[in-house]
């Protein structure tokens, strides 16, 4: 139905698709611990081994499956799903464009070599000494990890395996993914400068695997993004490096008094081969594959950097007539390319208009400034009486600025009437200003948490009651890229986007805009899948038993 070019659905009708997930993982280790003198000796071996499966059915292949038994009187819903009726199969397989891992088009599992289940492992090797004598402890250890993420290898990146005939790929033109080693020295020490001042250093290198869901595609979803006949701005990725950090901490710790501490640190952090998307740099964009597949396509590939540089202050004091305190604050300045892997993608579909950003910037995910403030008031077991032995309350008050955002224009891209022109596309975006040069306003926070633990038949049982946002503050957490707030998205307000589609409409189609998009944000949840503003006043309650 459609209300002033706002559309509803009618009852029974398929809102959404059906998906199911399976991860499993399987863990070995063993580790042992020798002490000589004033060295502890560490060592251990881990093997960690993943399945990965992931299912999807499409509203559009629910819907033409329904059509389908609706229309055939010969078909009913068991037979379509028995996986023997071969139109139903073929409807699936068209319908369902992004394909499955692990999982046939009916749910079931599978274990074909390109079709299964993804299996990524991991094998990890360390050894620590921890050196300690009365002035000195000094940590030195290394730690090696072999990675395999099987996210398979082109044979032939310049000529993709594409099978077009059968929606999928031609299997003997991939093979399995490289198996990359990484070594990772640690160094940590600290050492007292005097009898109330320590002075901590520690230097390591990390690596780890990216998250699974970026390079991983069916063969049916390559097939989609190798025909060339859409802009797919999630595709894949084959034979990804894993994620290196590099991360420096150097700080002091001074006691002020017997019962208060303080500590200053600061921080480095340096991290390499970020997934990102780019074009693949063997194909030759002028000359089709022999396969037919469309070489210019877009993958996730390695090649983008974070720098992350702070200070963190902390303060702590020991409990002092049932009270005890803790504060901190953190600064800390982020900085790249891309925020996220996917933000450069209208760049590269339009590189003829702009090249791909290079450019170091303000990360969309930092808030510069983060501190928190805690009191914990806690009774004894044999204090305050029976009412309030063992009972706590746990007050905190949270604070942060806001993440930088870019003030941006542009048309409405593909956009229905009802959903506006929100800038979710990056292809639609233009900047108004420098990248992240804006800044969403700061948000603070309240908790509480008051918990009283019983002792039942040998039974330790803890009574809770925890409020979240205890004031019930509406924080701004993201804002309208068109205006920089949270209350106005720039449509209306702005004749050159709206003012035909106002004027062809009424005053219907711009009531039901501001109660639709402005007032409860449809339009925005549906874009981006969050909010605007943070999560209201929310109260728990529970117990936990000990035993």
């Amino acid at each position: 139905y459609y209300v002033g070019l706002f559309a509803f659905n009618r009852p029974g009708d398929i809102r959404t698709g059906w998906s199911k997930n399976s991860r499993k993982s399987t863990t070995f280790d063993i580790k042992a611990t020798l002490q000589r003198g004033p060295h502890e000796l560490k060592a251990g071996f881990e093997f960690k081994s993943y399945e990965y499966r992931s299912y999807y059915l499409s509203t559009s292949a629910i819907y033409n499956i329904n059509r389908m038994i609706d229309q055939d009187s010969t078909l009913t819903r068991s037979s379509a799903v028995s996986g023997s009726n071969t139109a139903i199969t073929e409807q699936l397989a068209l319908s369902n464009r992004s394909g499955n891992i692990g999982y046939d088009d009916y749910g079931d599992e599978i274990d074909t070599d390109r079709g299964g289940p993804r299996t990524p492992k991991t094998t990890s090797f360390f050894v620590n000494d921890k050196y300690e004598t009365d002035d000195l402890v000094v940590n030195v250890g290394v730690r090696v990890d072999n990675f395999n993420l099987d996210d398979w290898k082109m044979k032939n990146p310049a000529n993709p395996g594409w099978d077009e005939t059968n929606q999928g790929i031609v299997e003997s033109e991939f093979e399995d993914s490289e198996t990359k080693t990484y070594i990772q020295p640690r160094l940590g020490f600290a050492f007292p400068v005097s009898d109330k001042t320590v002075f901590h250093f520690q230097y390591g290198k990390y690596a780890q695997m990216p998250e699974l869901s970026r390079p991983y595609a069916s063969p049916r979803y390559m097939h989609l993004v190798w025909g060339g006949q859409n802009y797919t701005p999630s595709p894949m990725g084959f034979d990804l490096d894993p994620i290196e950090t590099t991360q420096y901490e150097l700080g002091l710790s001074y006691e002020f008094t017997d019962n208060v501490a303080v500590d200053i640190t600061a921080f480095a952090k340096n991290t390499i081969g970020q997934i990102e998307i780019g074009k693949n740099d063997e194909a030759d964009a002028n000359t089709a594959g022999y396969y037919g597949a469309d070489v210019d396509a877009l993958y996730y590939v390695n090649g983008d950097f974070s720098t992350i540089n702070g200070v963190e202050l902390t303060l702590k004091t020991r409990r002092i007539n049932r009270l005890q305190a803790f504060a901190s604050y953190t600064w800390s300045d982020a900085r790249g390319v891309n925020s996220d892997p996917n933000i450069n993608a209208g760049n590269l579909v339009q590189e003829a208009l702009a090249a791909p950003p290079a450019m170091i910037m303000p990360l969309y995910y930092e808030n510069k400034h983060r501190g928190a403030v805690s009191l914990d008031y806690r009774f004894g077991s044999k204090d305050g009486g029976l009412l309030f032995s063992n009972l706590g309350i746990n007050l905190q008050y949270k604070f942060n600025s806001g993440h930088p955002f870019t003030l941006s224009g542009g048309g409405m891209g593909q956009r229905s009437a009802d959903r506006g022109a929100l800038l979710q596309d990056a292809r639609s975006r233009e900047p108004l200003e420098p990248i992240g040069q804006s800044t969403t306003p700061w948000n603070n926070m309240v908790n509480l948490k008051v918990d009283k633990a019983v002792n039942m038949g040998g039974l330790k049982i803890t009574l809770f009651a925890y409020v979240e946002n205890l004031l019930d503050t509406k924080n701004v957490i993201n804002v309208y890229s068109r205006s920089g707030n949270a209350y106005d998205d720039g449509f209306l307000t702005d004749p050159a986007l709206s003012s035909e589609i106002v004027a062809a409409q009424g005053d219907l189609y711009a009531d039901l805009y501001r109660n639709v998009n402005v007032e409860n944000r449809q339009h925005y949840i549906s874009d981006f899948g969050r909010d605007l503003f943070g999560t209201p006043r929310v109260v728990k309650f529970g117990a936990s038993v000990n035993f």
